[in-house]
């Protein structure tokens, strides 16, 4: 169906309401050798599928494909100056996604590449917390199945680089905190 809007014609949808089942789950390893205790290398893997009974419809809208992420971080107690210092490297991997609603176009699989570096800095007598994070390193094109924007040809976005301070208040001084990802 259609309406027609001021000189545009938008998609319009009947939604019904019907017996629909969600199943999904996720595994999760996470290694931290004794011997090498400045690395941490985690594997997840996360799986949904979903069905629901109409006459039309097999799949809900709006799904999330199966993602498999995987992690290596690298810790020190002091690098460079900074304590706590951190290195996280994340590749996170998406499936083609076609269980779609009638509605909905396939999603290509994709790939995504996050880096983020950062520790804890010493200013007088206060210790703060600096990251440096960019997120899809690669610039990868990517359209996303739980967007709403699926009958548009948006991508997500691209790059994303960041820096961040945090400045605990009512911290000790002369002690570092310690520093999240």
């Amino acid at each position: 169906e259609s309406v027609l809007g001021n000189d545009t014609v938008l998609s319009a949808y009947t939604y019904d309401q019907a017996k629909a089942q969600v199943n999904g789950g996720e595994l999760m390893l996470s290694v931290h050798p004794p011997a090498i205790r400045w690395l941490e290398w985690s594997l997840g893997y996360a799986k949904t599928s979903n069905s629901i009974s109409g006459e039309d419809e097999k799949n809900l809208a709006l799904q999330p494909a199966d993602k498999l992420v995987t992690s290596v971080r690298i810790q020190a107690e002091t690098f460079s100056g900074m304590k706590n210092a951190f290195a996280l490297f994340t590749w996170s991997s998406f499936t083609p996604q076609s269980s779609v609603a009638s509605f909905e176009k396939p999603f290509d699989a994709y790939s995504l590449l996050d880096v983020s570096f950062g520790g804890s800095m010493r200013w007088g007598e206060q210790y703060f917390d600096v990251t440096l994070a960019a997120t899809n390193v690669l610039n990868s094109g990517y359209i996303q199945p739980l967007t709403t924007l699926y009958d548009q040809p948006i991508r997500e976005i691209g790059r994303n680089i960041m820096i961040r301070f945090r400045f605990p208040i009512g911290f000790s001084a002369g002690k570092a905190p310690v520093v999240g990802s």
